[in-house]
């Protein structure tokens, strides 16, 4: 019996895919030991004999899927290329230029809240820098020893000779602080013209002369000096740079701890008698207590 070409080709004519699942039943194997084998998903196999090319999706995914299909069940794997040739090649949907404005928008959009927050962050930043860095809110700190006692009053004097207007020698009366001796009080005595030279207005602060009453603490200052007095309670009765000729006078009981910065520039007086410093003093800077009676106890060993 001679095998007829016609009749031959007639049993190909069957659609790949019923090729397939005829093959594959032949071989007693299921659809699920097929993918097991190909390392593919069901659903892959179920498609190819299903002839569902659009579920494999693009061409590359068609020709391994189905080569490999054909390689397991014996056929050639070129049949994967008719499948590709056959399908229509899908059409292009080119994009509006609508959309593309609008991805160019969004992005500016993007940018410019990029910089506004930028923007916000450092002005910030920037304002918080400069608030505490205000000289009003900067801490004033001052030297318990200031610095050359001569250079302040040289200066002083030098603006006083050029500042102050000339006075007549006959006019001029020369004028002191009253002085304390043993609890008196010595008047200003006026100076002989003729005997006198003419005095210089100064420029340096004083404070009026008070009088002194019971054991009143009396603090002249002959030079600039600093100044830290406390109550009892710890509280800041007066912390200051005091200028030369300036006086202070705290009451009995006013004051409990004083400080003074310079200390060999500041005469102090108790009740009209002088104190001496010596024994408060740590190298140029004095500090002492004050009992509520206004006497002054001796320092402690």
């Amino acid at each position: 019996m001679t095998s007829d070409p016609i009749f031959q080709d007639s049993l190909f004519a069957d659609p790949l895919g019923l090729r397939f699942r005829h093959m594959r039943e032949k071989a007693r194997w299921s659809v699920e030991s097929v993918a097991q084998q190909l390392k593919l998903p069901a659903s892959v196999i179920t498609a190819i004999e299903r002839e569902d090319w659009a579920r494999l999706g693009a061409p590359i995914y068609i020709r391994s899927y189905v080569g490999s299909y054909a390689r397991l069940l014996g056929l050639p794997p070129e049949i994967a290329e008719d499948i590709i040739r056959d399908k229509p090649t899908p059409q292009l949907v080119a994009t509006g230029s609508e959309s593309g404005a609008r991805r160019v928008v969004d992005r500016s959009l993007r940018n410019i809240a990029y910089m506004v927050m930028t923007v916000v962050i450092v002005g910030s930043v920037v304002m918080l820098v400069m608030h505490f860095q205000a000289p009003s809110n900067m801490a004033q700190v001052l030297p318990l020893d200031p610095p050359v006692a001569n250079a302040p009053a040289a200066r002083t004097g030098a603006i006083a000779a050029t500042s102050a207007p000339t006075i007549p020698s006959s006019s001029v009366v020369a004028t002191t602080t009253p002085a304390t001796t043993n609890g008196g009080v010595i008047p200003p005595v006026p100076a002989d013209a003729g005997a006198q030279p003419p005095v210089m207005a100064s420029l340096a602060p004083s404070m009026p002369a008070a009088s002194v009453s019971g054991n009143d603490l009396v603090l002249r200052f002959r030079d600039q000096s600093w100044l830290e007095a406390l109550d009892a309670s710890g509280q800041k009765i007066e912390r200051d740079l005091v200028d030369a000729g300036s006086e202070r006078h705290f009451s009995a009981g006013q004051v409990a701890h004083i400080t003074l910065g310079n200390a060999q520039a500041v005469d102090i007086s108790q009740g009209g008698r002088p104190l001496d410093l010596a024994p408060f003093r740590d190298g140029n800077v004095a500090r002492f207590s004050v009992s509520r009676d206004g006497s002054i106890p001796p320092p402690s060993e």
